[in-house]
């Protein structure tokens, strides 16, 4: 589905949601569990976002939500946010404050001399989306095939490389080194649940405030793979995909990495006695509910049948029964965080300046 289409079912069914959207109709309201308390331990959960961050989106990882969820976060922190889907503001929020300011740069500008100038080393925390390449190159050519145009895969192989600063030819081990010095939060597209209620619990929050603002969501596991556009773009970008790419390479051991520093994340909360699969249970539900309320189908707000068994059961949510998610979530799960934030220590290292190493 192109963005204007996309864009104009979510406009259909938000404007429903207005007229008939009740919190006591969330699919899960009418339980009323006791809270679960959870103590999340203050070595681990030692500081909030800090007043400067930057997300790097890199296209077709889910970076978009990401961006949402920051920026959301960012209003909850009073923090100044430009985010790339508003033209004019970048000059305005980052690059006219001082560069010590609070700022959060949310947006498609990769790695560049304006991270250097724009942001103290010192105090800003970037994050980033990761995927694995080849359901990247995927999900690109898709949107390609759509708009009638080539998948020209070869094309899109090095474009992360590109927006995390990534220097392919020094190789994937010591690319994956670099990405995990750099990067402090990094939301993993295949793990994206266990992502947000790491962030949630290292960055002193809710689990509500990373209930993610979803555009869609595929009720059904593996959906989107039979559709027959992306059945189409994944034969044609597979031999791009099992290719000797040096920036492939390079881009796979990063997604490895990433995702054993999210292993090593949640199996430290859960030696520190954190119950991590009740967190993540209770975060699926909720999230769950809030998209399948009310039963609002991309294809029924553009007049078009949906059939389960061919898996066209896309729903967008209803920004209301998020809100009512949110608030139920954060009833069934309060989490505490003992004794005050630590103070942030400096980096100390001019990543900044010198970047890829």
């Amino acid at each position: 589905m192109t963005g204007l289409r996309l864009g104009a079912a979510l406009a259909l069914v938000t404007a429903a949601a207005r007229r008939d959207c009740r919190c006591e109709d969330l699919a899960l309201a009418r339980r009323a569990p006791v809270p679960r308390r959870v103590v999340v331990p203050a070595a681990f959960a030692s500081r909030n976002l800090s007043s400067q961050v930057a997300l790097l989106k890199v296209p077709e990882t889910g970076s978009s939500t990401a961006a949402n969820v920051f920026a959301e976060l960012a209003a909850k922190f009073k923090r100044p946010a430009w985010v790339s889907m508003r033209p004019g503001e970048f000059e305005r929020v980052v690059a006219a404050p001082a560069r010590t300011a609070p700022k959060w740069a949310l947006g498609h500008r990769g790695w560049g001399p304006w991270l250097r100038d724009h942001f103290d080393e010192r105090v800003v925390d970037l994050a980033t989306t990761a995927r694995a390449p080849a359901a990247r190159l995927a999900s690109s050519a898709e949107k390609r095939l759509l708009r009638g145009e080539p998948a020209d895969c070869e094309r899109s192989a090095g474009v992360a490389l590109k927006f995390w600063g990534v220097d392919a030819q020094k190789g994937p081990a010591a690319g994956a080194r670099h990405f995990l010095k750099v990067f402090d939060d990094v939301v993993v597209t295949e793990r994206y649940n266990e992502s947000l209620v790491a962030l949630a619990l290292r960055r002193r929050l809710q689990l509500g405030d990373v209930l993610p603002p979803l555009a869609k969501y595929h009720g059904h596991a593996g959906a989107a793979a039979r559709t027959p556009t992306r059945a189409e773009a994944v034969r044609r970008c597979a031999a791009t995909a099992r290719s000797g790419s040096a920036e492939l390479a390079v881009e796979r051991a990063i997604h490895a990495a990433a995702s054993a520093r999210l292993d090593a994340t949640l199996g430290e909360l859960r030696e520190r006695g954190v119950d991590v699969d009740a967190l993540l249970a209770a975060f699926a539900e909720h999230l769950h509910a809030a998209m399948t309320s009310g039963a609002r189908h991309v294809a029924k707000a553009l007049g078009r049948p949906t059939s389960p068994a061919t898996g066209a059961d896309t729903l967008i949510m209803s920004l209301c029964f998020r809100r009512c998610a949110i608030a139920a979530l954060d009833r069934a799960i309060v989490l505490e965080y003992p004794g005050p934030e630590a103070p942030r220590a400096g980096r100390g290292r001019g990543w900044l300046r010198r970047g890829a190493d």
